[in-house]
């Protein structure tokens, strides 16, 4: 299994936009998120960390380390708490053969994900090949 992981915050545009100038953290990401069919209602924008590998075969342990490196940034995401959202994503890639697995969190990587007040997603997807031709 490869997985990888990353620290977003969602908003508005200007919010991410501001959050992006003011952290200026290297190698960040901001885009313009998905088709939004509501004209009334604007587009959400993301701000993220790069994505990073797991360092080890159980990529919630790669958590706490990410949250940890990234604590300089906790003001400024708490400044923007009630109007945005902060989550984790992993991203685990299983070969044909392998199976999805359970993960089992740490206290420490709870309590880093409170602080930050980050949501938790865990995206599984299959590295199926396709039929030979």
């Amino acid at each position: 299994m490869n997985s990888q992981l990353y620290l977003a915050l969602v908003g508005s545009e200007n919010l991410v936009k501001n959050f992006a100038s003011k952290v200026n953290l290297s190698h960040s990401v901001v885009k313009e998120l998905g088709v939004n069919l509501d004209t009334k209602t604007p587009k959400e924008w993301q701000w993220r960390t790069a994505r990073r590998a797991s360092y080890t075969d159980f990529p919630e342990d790669s958590i706490a380390p990410l949250l940890r490196e990234n604590e300089f940034i906790l003001s400024e995401l708490n400044h923007h708490r009630h109007e945005s959202q902060v989550f984790v994503t992993i991203i685990c890639q299983f070969e044909e053969n392998e199976r999805p697995c359970g993960f089992l969190f740490s206290r420490e990587t709870i309590e880093l994900l409170a602080q930050f007040g980050a949501s938790l997603e865990i995206d599984a997807v299959s590295n199926i090949s396709g039929p030979e031709i």
